[in-house]
């Protein structure tokens, strides 16, 4: 992996909770930074959801180390919200793999 390949800018999302005036939790989705990752399409499918098919794409996104990043996390590129599914370590803490997903509903 070189550095050059990074070239892909996108947005890190981490979950936030708070309580609302009726005492109920809230989650939402606070932006944490913009960093640069290498983008790759795995593939595409669909599932079953409720009564519809929905298709889903995987994509994998290369990031340098990022103690930020994590399973709960989301990533948003070119307008749409990728789920972080899973978060590989590669070349003792040099470079992260996230493995994430996106459906189109």
């Amino acid at each position: 992996m070189r550095i050059g390949e990074l070239d892909t800018p996108i947005d890190l999302h981490n979950k936030t909770v708070t309580t609302d005036s009726f005492g109920q939790r809230v989650e939402t989705f606070t932006k944490v930074s913009t960093i640069y990752a290498k983008r790759f399409d795995r593939n595409a499918g669909e599932i079953i959801v409720g009564d519809r098919v929905v298709q889903v794409l995987r994509t994998e996104f290369t990031i340098r180390h990022n103690t930020a990043v994590s399973e709960s996390s989301r990533i948003v590129y070119d307008g749409q919200t990728y789920r972080v599914d899973g978060v590989l370590v590669m070349g003792r803490k040099r470079f992260m793999k996230l493995i994430c997903s996106r459906n189109d509903d």
